[in-house]
């Protein structure tokens, strides 16, 4: 896992304020050294910059206090008080203290206070601890009069533990006073950490929207350490084209101190090149609220109870929408009834990867099947030949008791698949997940670098459906491994490194 970020945000001794509609063009040091090279690159940027500086473990304010006088007049500062790695390290009353040291010392000189770093993250710590820090230490800043920032990881299908899946632990841990209160919410991603997915941001900010719907939101670290991948990485997120309200940018290249100082290298060049002083407009009002698509909202499960109404949008052409739910065994027929369907909109039923039941039609339409088989189902909705205007509506009218839909647009049924364990390097235990689109015998097992088998994680007949197997490697040495998967015809074979 990274070490990381400390963020620091630079103002004017004038100390402008960010509107909506104002860009934010992020950066971040990870140290203050060497500060004539620092202060020139980032004073000599097109637009004024929001420097994030990472406080140090262990130093106090005293150690910065001099580099900020001197940013103030070149750039707005963000500070992040202490980076996730060690959040773990300190105890509440530790964390609590050191927020008020750095308020005390640094007042608005600091634009914003990063309260929390990657909060989510699964190496902080246990949660109530990790929460007690957050809320205090946004009291403590907020109470002074000083804005505030939390910093969230994403982290889809790269997690070990689903609770600190990154909207999941934050509809369960960030207290409602804080969700309309935060002055701002970023993200951190890091491609490197997360098989390098690129996720879907203009839903993942949507969906940030609406649990945070006072709070400027964008993308608050980033970067790589791969040099053949750094200029591709600048270009992706600096250039993002995000239409959520209250999206104001961000971005905080984690590595400019050792990317782009001293500002002849040519990566201050090409984020230089880069930075646009504009944000989109907001998008129009939708005729209808789509908010309840399990995709917009939280990328999870969403529970669907008999006879509600329940919303959802296909507003482009190439959008797909699948759910997945399950029947049981006293309620195996199934009924959806749908509404405000246009362009003969088809709806398609799935067992696994077989097509039992396709419908189109536009207005009012009703899904019905019988069957007496238990199981997971996946309902497939996409537009024919324009995208549907507006949301169409649907309810489940049979079940008595509800059933839960999740959201499957990037992966459909009927894949086998083996991901990449995570995390990668691990000490000692990884999680390793993989997909199987039908039942049958289902092997999983582990190999050192000479080929010699280590051990087994799974043997066994399974049903459809996705899984996970974590490996303990405590009794191994340090080194690479190599894990196969066999289910039926399907083999594949991925490597991963043990660090002790």
């Amino acid at each position: 896992m990274k070490k990381i970020l400390i963020l620091l945000l630079v103002l004017l001794y004038t100390y402008p304020v960010y509107s909506q509609s104002t860009k934010v063009h992020g950066i971040t040091i990870d140290g203050i050294w060497p500060y004539a090279e620092i202060l020139d690159a980032i004073q000599s940027m097109k637009y004024k910059m929001t420097t994030r500086i990472v406080f140090d473990e262990n130093q106090p304010p005293s150690l910065y206090i001099d580099f900020v006088n001197q940013l103030t007049t070149k750039s707005f500062i963000m500070g992040e008080i202490l980076d996730s790695y060690f959040m773990k390290d300190i105890t509440v009353e530790q964390y609590s203290a050191r927020v008020q040291d750095y308020v005390n010392a640094m007042g608005n000189k600091v634009y914003i206070y990063e309260i929390g770093n990657e909060i989510n993250g699964e190496w902080l710590g246990t949660t109530s601890d990790v929460v007690a820090k957050m809320t205090n230490a946004y009291n403590i800043v907020h109470n002074a009069g000083l804005k505030t920032a939390l910093t969230l990881y994403y982290n889809k299908n790269c997690w070990a533990n689903s609770n600190n899946e990154m909207f999941k632990w934050t509809n369960a841990n960030v207290p409602a006073y804080m969700k309309t209160g935060l002055d701002y919410v970023w993200i951190s991603y890091y491609e490197d950490d997360c098989n390098n997915y690129q996720p879907n941001w203009q839903q993942v900010f949507d969906s940030l929207h609406v649990i945070f719907p006072n709070s400027k939101i964008g993308l608050g670290e980033c970067g790589t350490n791969d040099p053949a991948k750094k200029v591709s990485y600048m270009n992706r997120y600096y250039t993002m084209n995000i239409t959520t309200p209250n999206y104001v940018g961000g971005y905080f290249w984690w590595y400019y101190r050792q990317d782009c100082t001293p500002k002849t290298k040519a990566l201050w060049t090409t984020l230089n090149n880069l930075l646009s002083d504009t944000v989109p407009p907001p998008p129009p009002p939708s005729a209808c609220n789509d908010l309840q698509e399990p995709n917009n909202l939280s990328e999870n499960a969403y529970t669907i109870f008999r006879n509600s109404t329940y919303n959802a949008g296909l507003n482009i052409l190439t959008d797909v929408d699948w759910f997945k739910f399950n029947t049981t065994k006293n309620n195996t027929n199934i009924n959806f009834s749908f509404s405000n369907l246009s362009h003969n909109a088809v709806i398609e039923l799935y067992k696994n990867t077989t097509l039992l039941k396709s419908i189109n039609g536009s207005g009012s339409q009703n899904l019905v099947y019988n069957t007496n088989v238990v199981g997971n189902y996946f309902l497939k909705i996409i537009p024919a030949s324009e995208p549907l205007t507006g949301c169409y509506s649907f309810i489940y009218t049979t079940a008595k008791r509800p059933i839960v839909l999740d959201d499957k647009e990037v992966t459909e049924p009927g894949v086998y698949a083996l991901q990449q364990n995570f995390p990668n390097p691990f000490n000692p235990t990884t999680v390793i997940s993989y997909n199987i689109p039908e039942a049958g015998n289902v092997k999983l097992t582990v190999y050192d670098i000479t080929g010699r088998e280590v051990m087994t994680l799974a043997n066994e007949f399974m049903q459809a459906g996705k899984y996970t197997a974590e490996f303990n490697a405590s009794d191994l040495a340090s080194g690479i491994y190599i894990y196969k998967i066999e289910a039926g015809s399907f083999t594949d074979v991925k490597k991963m490194l043990l660090v002790k």
